[in-house]
């Protein structure tokens, strides 16, 4: 079976929303900018038609690249660029790189009041402070304003290669860009479908067939270089999300993180940062590995209005905006969850789950903590020594992330695995204690 680089390509842009009911009284700028009054909608998709095997997952791509909900904004915000996983009955993956730029839309909205605001306005309105902003847009609410809503470019594919396409989809929209500052806009669209059709022209070769490293991607003149080839399943590819997991939350914690896995314990990632979400949530299934956990939901990126899915009784592994957070605790729906904010390092585990999961064995714990802390801090053991010796010098941060993980699959008797599961097995047993 064809496998191909880029699946879909697919352009949402913000349209109203006219099921919603506005309230006459209610100031109708107040409502757009609330985003009660838009919702997303596929205008275009490359092909148009659906693979065999794989469906265009229409209704969950415009969900999933606006997390926090589509909504209008008063300024032009910079382009915005993050990546989320589907994940199906079968528990296959789909991954999905999104980039968002924000153009004036009140041609959309049907909003004759609001009209274009000085460019000067709007520049010096963007680069303010958060007070000297506010203060401007007191002075101007008499103003009418123009509204900035988003457009996103979307790539579907079965890998995981979100910095190939990262850099293919901001090639893409720089590529229109420039092209329709000196070309017909027809001929520059027509540039852009043939950017298009190279991604979905791209195949990759199958599992076992010798090919040469790395996979390239010629578009229109710059040459992509594909991270890595995934031959094989095994092992997982993190780059260097498990390094920037552990150097973040601490070894202590990601120890606790590994048992709360292996115990099918519910785990919450919180950060401002979408990318950030999703780094963590795949470093974390990767810090178990040879163990998989396919039973576990995977959604590393929870869009609002999907939020009541923190309150599911099944295991999951999932990433919240640190905004919604507070309607989450509002609720109540985090009573058995471990909580891992990325933001400021912690990991908080409730009280009534903690005797739940168990801790690594003692001399065990010790073997994981002196490899791990010789790989973050090769400094470690020679700090007491008065004549030490040069210190091994510090790996690069992707190589840390293949130390990391080869201590975590290894231990000095022999394969964790065999170790972890007689310690895992012995937290099924009630402690006579």
């Amino acid at each position: 079976m064809v496998r191909h680089l880029v699946d879909y390509v697919a352009i949402v842009e913000l349209i109203s929303d006219e099921s919603h009911d506005v309230d006459p009284d209610e100031d109708t700028h107040l409502v757009l900018d609330r985003g009660s009054g838009v919702k997303g909608k596929v205008v275009q998709r490359f092909p148009k038609e659906d693979w065999e095997g794989f469906e265009f997952p229409e209704d969950g791509i415009v969900t999933f690249c606006q997390p926090g909900g589509w909504r209008t904004y008063d300024y032009p915000r910079p382009p915005e660029s993050f990546n989320f996983i589907f994940t199906n009955m079968e528990g296959q993956y789909t991954y999905v790189s999104c980039l968002s730029v924000f153009e004036p839309c009140n041609d959309v909205l049907d909003n004759p009041d609001c009209i274009d605001v000085d460019d000067e306005l709007q520049t010096s309105f963007f680069y303010r402070s958060d007070s000297k902003r506010a203060s401007l847009a007191a002075s101007c609410s008499e103003l009418p304003r123009t509204l900035y809503g988003p457009k996103c470019l979307l790539v579907l594919s079965t890998f995981p290669f979100f910095n190939t396409f990262k850099e293919s989809l901001k090639e893409l929209y720089t590529r229109y860009i420039e092209d329709i500052k000196v070309m017909k806009e027809s001929d520059a669209l027509d540039r852009v479908e043939s950017i298009i059709a190279t991604l979905l022209s791209t195949e990759v070769p199958e599992r076992g067939t010798a090919v040469e490293h790395p996979l390239k991607v010629d578009l229109e003149g710059r040459t992509i270089n594909v991270e890595r080839l995934h031959l094989s399943n095994q092992p997982p590819y993190t780059g260097t999300q498990v390094f920037n997991l552990v150097s973040t939350i601490g070894i202590g914690h990601t120890l606790q993180l590994v048992s709360a896995m292996i115990t099918d314990h519910k785990i919450m990632f919180i950060s401002s940062n979408y990318s950030t979400l999703l780094s963590a949530a795949n470093a974390a299934q990767c810090l178990i590995y040879p163990v998989t956990v396919r039973h576990y939901t995977f959604i590393p990126v929870l869009p609002k209005s999907l939020l009541e899915f923190v309150s599911s009784p099944t295991p999951y592994c999932t990433g919240i905006h640190v905004c919604n957070l507070p309607y989450i605790l509002d609720e109540g729906f985090i009573g058995q969850t471990v909580i891992v904010d990325m933001d400021s390092g912690t990991l908080k585990i409730p009280s009534d789950i903690e005797m739940e999961i168990p801790v690594f064995p003692g001399h065990f714990r010790k073997y994981l903590t002196h490899c791990l802390k010789l790989i973050l801090d090769p400094k470690y053991l020679l700090s007491d020594l008065a004549y030490a010796p040069p210190p091994r010098a510090l790996s690069p941060p992707a190589l840390q992330d293949k130390e990391i993980r080869a201590a975590l699959c290894s231990s000095s008797p022999g394969c964790w695995l065999s170790t972890g599961v007689v310690w895992w097995l012995s937290g099924l047993i009630p402690n006579p204690s």
